[in-house]
């Protein structure tokens, strides 16, 4: 009869750490692939939320704007007119545009937060209105001349289903109210007035009817150079990451009356100097050639938006939609 030899304690133990370090490797996956699906469920969310934000405004646009236009009648839209005429009641300061050759001023289209906000706030872009681009509601969200909530959720959250309440015969909001939207509208320079580019923003888990501080931290006195990738924040240290999104907001600076952005970067990296406290923060994209025409830098306002999923530019809403 044959003898056959064993394993060694040793060659067992060698094979339960090959084995072992190849568990390990597939259980990484796991916790990989789900934040993989994670961050593709949310990117596609965000995509369907901006696209249905782009239908709902480019129908909304032809019946206030463009028909009142074009059978000569008045337009009652606040959006609309802050293009032109952001600051009616002098809070700001801000000149009317004068020449139709200029670039308007940007305009927070942005019902949820409208009505989250109070004051200067509510008003005005940023913690305590602190920047020049004027936000406004929708006129058509208003039921007895009223701002209603409900409908705003409607209009501007995506609906995650409907149900029917048998015992009070009502509709019933199945609804988490994760994403929701506002857009950013501005007339480029000579164009008509029908025109305006459109920009959605998608956010995501900004809390519906509520805003507290810090959700539009506000840095005065940031250095822009267009066409390089780097900002510097003297004296601060953000909680920022990379893949958040920040947004200059330079507009009617002193000396410079030209120049109105509301430029939405993303961000690379964020690197805290502790030695000199300032951060320096590595964008995704260039830094935009200014408005005015004039490329050279500038000292302006910048602005940490809490919460975004995405940033969509859309073609310009027109006559011809």
């Amino acid at each position: 009869m044959t003898r056959r030899n064993g394993f060694s304690l040793v060659e067992v133990l060698v094979a339960l750490f090959i084995m072992g370090l190849g568990v390990i490797s597939i259980l990484t996956l796991f916790p990989l692939g789900a934040a993989n699906m994670a961050n593709a469920v949310r990117e596609e969310r965000s995509a369907q939320l901006a696209a249905s934000a782009d239908g709902y405004l480019r129908a909304y646009w032809k019946a206030r704007i463009i028909e009142p236009i074009l059978e000569s009648q008045a337009i009652l839209e606040p959006f609309y007119t802050a293009l032109t005429v952001p600051d009616p009641t002098n809070q700001k300061g801000l000149p009317a545009l004068l020449l139709p050759t200029e670039v308007s001023y940007p305009v927070f289209v942005d019902p949820m937060g409208f009505i989250a906000r109070s004051g200067l706030g509510q008003s005005w872009v940023g913690d305590g209105g602190a920047t020049n681009i004027p936000r406004r509601n929708i006129e058509a969200l208003k039921i007895a001349n009223t701002f209603d909530a409900d409908l705003i959720f409607r209009v501007c959250s995506q609906w995650d289903g409907i149900g029917w309440d048998d015992d009070s015969q009502s509709i019933t909001k199945d609804r988490e109210v994760r994403y929701n939207w506002l857009a950013v509208l501005q007339r480029p320079p000579s164009a008509p007035t029908t025109t305006a580019n459109l920009t959605i923003v998608v956010f995501d888990r900004r809390v519906p009817l509520s805003a507290k501080p810090g959700d539009e931290v506000v840095f005065p006195n940031v250095q822009f150079t267009p066409l390089t990738t780097s900002v510097r924040l003297v004296n601060a240290n953000p909680d920022l990451k990379a893949g958040q999104w920040v947004m200059d907001a330079s507009v009617n600076l002193p000396g410079r009356p030209g120049l109105r952005h509301a430029n939405f970067y993303r961000v690379v990296s964020a690197t805290y100097d502790p030695n000199n406290n300032w951060t320096d923060l590595e964008l995704q994209t260039p830094i935009n050639l200014p408005t005015d025409g004039n490329a050279s830098s500038y000292t302006g306002t910048l602005v940490i938006l809490r919460g975004v999923s995405g940033v969509y530019t859309r073609r310009p809403l027109s006559r011809e939609n």
